[in-house]
């Protein structure tokens, strides 16, 4: 059923003015975590996470409206999702079954953007949002999209398919993102790219020191700003957004669209307040009102969580997300000879750095597009049928094995 949810879900975001189809898929978020949620052991990311789900709920209770009631059952489902994750156990067919969720949408997108339809300004830029109601969701659909359909390139059983995924990945995907004026998914894309080129030495079994690894992603990194600064030269048109690559004006309002004099409101105005809503939280649209600039979202995962939790929430929310790349470490270095184990921690790795680059410019954690599939991969990595300790692993399987397992179900069946 997990797997039907993220099938239907960038068909839901993208018919998202149809907003029963999410409610919908929200619903059965919370009725299928019924099954899991007395099983869930209590080790500290889980512990963790339920802390924070309570000061979200005192949150919602110190502004209850339809709206305010909304996002704390958006943010909820993603937590739900985490704890979901730890009991699956056919991760592969999820992450093809996501794959082929992305054609659509993927496809509809380039149809548009090739008869010139799904344009509009964005104040004084002509940005292309294909059907979707904000440039960043294109954004994130493209990126989404790029981590998935990596299924194709590296495991795809036809030429043909694989040089198309190459094509998209590398071409058609970053001049989606550059229509779309997203700046900081620019960014992401680039993180992405680097850990596409590790990946593709590490299946084709390329031995290399951490000194070469290094090279190459600085390489990757040379690459990356030498195109961007050769298409923001030649051929970016004159109203698009660049980003001012002087380290004075890094996180200037132009650069930030605006951004950092909202982070910089919002943040005097929470240490203002009294002192139990600095330390467990005001209320989840209370950044609205701290913003004297434009009365807007923080913008900001990390504010947006101390806005709503107070230092405490932020303190959890840190200290979830420090496990999870703690744990994230461990497992690559464990798992970095099994190719089909390697490529689903890889996964987890491309979404968990899109989360966190993406979260420094929108409140990623309220949005399901980006929130669902980060803290469901997450959560994979505490599952312990799909990477057991140690001493319970299996025998060392073929590197070069032609396609993904089955990997929690071919543990099982050999438990037994």
């Amino acid at each position: 059923m997990v797997n039907l949810i993220f099938l239907l879900k960038p068909l839901a975001d993208l018919l998202w003015s149809m907003k029963a189809l999410n409610s919908l898929l929200i619903a059965c978020v919370f009725a299928l975590s019924l099954a899991c949620l007395f099983q869930i052991k209590l080790i500290k990311v889980n512990l963790a996470l339920l802390l924070l789900s309570f000061l979200m709920f005192r949150s919602l209770l110190a502004q209850m409206d339809e709206l305010t009631f909304a996002i704390f059952l958006k943010v909820i489902s993603a937590i739900l999702l985490f704890f979901m994750a730890q009991f699956a156990a056919r991760v592969s067919q999820t992450i093809s079954l996501i794959a082929l969720s992305y054609i659509v949408p993927t496809l509809y997108v380039i149809f548009l953007a090739a008869i010139g339809q799904g344009y509009q300004y964005w104040g004084a830029v002509h940005t292309f949002v294909g059907p979707y109601y904000y440039k960043t969701d294109l954004a994130i659909m493209v990126i989404l999209s790029i981590i998935f359909f990596r299924r194709f390139l590296f495991f795809g059983s036809s030429v043909f398919i694989k040089r198309i995924a190459a094509v998209y990945i590398l071409l058609i995907a970053p001049k989606l993102i550059l229509m779309a004026n997203s700046r900081m998914t620019l960014i992401v894309y680039a993180v992405i790219l680097i850990g596409l080129v590790v990946e593709y030495f590490r299946y084709h079994d390329v031995k290399f020191s951490s000194f070469k690894r290094n090279l190459i992603i600085f390489y990757s990194l040379v690459v990356f700003i030498g195109g961007y600064l050769f298409y923001v030269n030649r051929y970016i048109s004159e109203d698009a957004l660049v980003i001012d690559m002087n380290s004075e004006q890094i996180f200037s309002a132009s650069n930030t669209q605006g951004r950092s004099e909202i982070w910089g409101s919002i943040t005097d105005r929470f240490f203002e307040g009294e002192l139990l809503n600095i330390l467990f939280g005001y209320s989840m649209m209370k950044d609205h009102e701290f913003d004297v600039v434009l009365h807007a979202d923080s913008h900001n995962a990390w504010l947006k969580v101390m806005i709503s939790c107070g230092l405490a929430g932020l303190f959890l929310y840190m200290l979830m997300l420090g496990l999870v790349v703690h744990k994230l470490r461990l497992l690559l270095r464990q798992y970095r000879d099994r190719r089909n184990d390697y490529f689903v921690l890889m996964t987890i790795a491309l979404l968990l750095s899109f989360y966190l680059l993406s979260g420094i410019s929108q409140s990623n954690l309220i949005f399901t597009q980006s929130s669902w599939y980060a803290f469901y991969f997450m959560g994979l990595l505490f599952n312990k049928r799909l990477f057991p300790l140690p001493e319970q692993r299996l025998p060392e399987r073929a590197w070069m094995r032609p396609h993904i397992g089955e990997v929690g179900l071919e543990r099982a069946v050999v438990s037994k």
